[in-house]
């Protein structure tokens, strides 16, 4: 004979299909109530769910779609050309476009491509993005003994250590750096806070970026293939590594980001010609490391 307790889960349970079934499907489903389909934070058409089949609740991926005679032409929501306009209310300072053009001209990188970068990362940002940017930059203020405990516990609350966060509006993890550093691209200090104040420092972004773009670019020419004059490919491997995840191969195909990137940059272009704005160079860059 079970206990009350056991007894009155039991009766919670037989409560819950009449009220699940009670709740009628939404109309038109849940990307009308929502205005568009619940995209995931790390891409742009990320697994979503709608209410299909008499309410029952199915998971949509990319693949499925083109299976779904319930969405227009198979096809998800026109997503991104909203993407493309907040791109387009992304505004730079005077002192932005003086540290996009230095960095452009440091590293044969076209300037709007930069600008493209940073803007897209501006409009990703969530909150969750915004308080670990809190976070690491009261550490990079305080003495270093508080400043590790605050990176400790930053760690403890996102279950992972801080080096692996995207920060700055670069967006670029401690990693990324260090390895920039190694190849001679920037100079990087040596001590973890000295990197974080790199990262979270806004007018050093216009140089990560470039230097990342710049990096990227003689990689894949040092194994016999030239993307420099490729911008949807470069701006597509800037979120996901120098190699992306097939490695280097003859035929890459920008994704979706790459390609709104890409789009946005020759945007600026035609709206206000930015000073260097051209193709990255072909030949690989000999850069002199320094601040």
């Amino acid at each position: 004979m079970g206990t009350p307790v056991t007894a009155a889960r039991g009766a919670w349970r037989a409560t819950v299909p009449p009220l699940v079934a009670a709740v009628p499907p939404l109309p038109g489903g849940l990307a009308s109530f929502t205005g568009g389909p619940l995209p995931d934070r790390r891409g742009l058409y990320g697994p979503f769910t709608s209410p299909a089949d008499h309410g029952r609740m199915v998971t949509l991926t990319p693949e499925s779609l083109l299976t779904r005679r319930d969405l227009p032409g198979g096809q998800p929501p026109a997503r991104p050309r909203t993407h493309a306009a907040r791109l387009r209310h992304v505004r730079f300072t005077p002192t932005d476009k003086r540290a996009i053009r230095n960095a452009a001209a440091r590293y044969g990188v076209d300037a709007a491509l930069i600008a493209a970068v940073l803007a897209d990362e501006q409009v990703r940002l969530d909150g969750y993005d915004h308080l670990q940017h809190g976070l690491l930059r009261l550490t990079v203020s305080l003495p270093e003994r508080p400043a590790a405990a605050l990176r400790r516990l930053a760690g403890w609350l996102a279950g992972r250590p801080v080096e692996t966060f995207s920060l700055g509006r670069a967006q670029m993890k401690v990693g990324t750096l260090r390895r920039l550093g190694a190849l001679g691209y920037l100079e990087v200090p040596p001590d973890l806070p000295a990197q974080l104040r790199r990262l979270l420092d806004p007018l050093a972004a216009p140089r990560l970026v470039a230097a990342c773009l710049r990096a990227t670019a003689d990689h894949w020419a040092g194994a016999g293939v030239p993307i420099a004059h490729r911008p949807e490919i470069l701006a597509a491997l800037y979120s996901l590594g120098f190699t992306g995840r097939r490695g280097v191969h003859p035929h890459p195909r920008a994704n979706e980001r790459g390609l709104l990137i890409a789009e946005h940059a020759a945007w600026l272009r035609a709206r206000s010609p930015w000073p260097g704005s051209t193709t990255a160079t072909e030949q690989p860059a000999h850069v002199a490391v320094g601040g």
